[in-house]
């Protein structure tokens, strides 16, 4: 079989790779996430759609949480065949924890309202895993391009970009 790999974007978002096909979108809006769903007819849906705000509930809430839940709820309300949903959580789920490695069946006990808000998301899709096919992963330090320097791997990146050839970059306490 031949897969083609749809980028639905924000439409506010710039950052692109280059030779990848993009749909900008506002996935805020309801019914054209529904008009987009029932046109392109996905077997495959990976969402990576968040925010890492974390000084903002609503914001983590709608985006981290209600966009994922909306996405199963228009699935479902239209009986889309769907082989498989990917959830991408995150490492903010467990919060601070002392032993390593982390077993998934460890208590997720979030720090901020990102974590709070990654936690209600994996919640929606494990009640939701009884209808529909749908893996969960929590990633730890996902890099790529474009990734915020309000992660640790992102600011040191932003750094050393902006040091000068053979220049020092503090880092603060590792």
């Amino acid at each position: 079989d031949k897969y083609s790999f749809l980028f639905v974007v924000n439409k506010n978002n710039n950052n692109q790779i280059e030779d990848l096909n993009y749909t900008f979108l506002d996935l805020t809006d309801t019914s054209l996430l529904t008009d987009f769903l029932l046109k392109t007819k996905p077997n495959y849906i990976i969402n990576l759609v968040g925010v890492i705000d974390s000084n903002n509930l609503s914001n983590c809430l709608n985006i981290n949480a209600e966009l994922p839940r909306k996405i199963i709820e228009i699935i479902l309300e239209h009986k889309l065949a769907i082989d498989n949903i990917l959830l991408v959580g995150s490492a903010a789920e467990y919060g601070e924890n002392t032993s390593f490695p982390i077993a998934e069946t460890e208590e997720l006990a979030p720090l901020n309202y990102y974590g709070l808000s990654k936690v209600i998301q994996t919640e929606f899709f494990k009640f939701y895993s009884k209808s529909l096919n749908i893996n969960i992963a929590r990633t730890f330090n996902v890099i790529g391009p474009f990734i915020s320097n309000s992660l640790a791997i992102g600011a040191f990146i932003d750094k050393i970009n902006k040091s000068e050839n053979g220049g020092t970059i503090y880092t603060g306490s590792l």
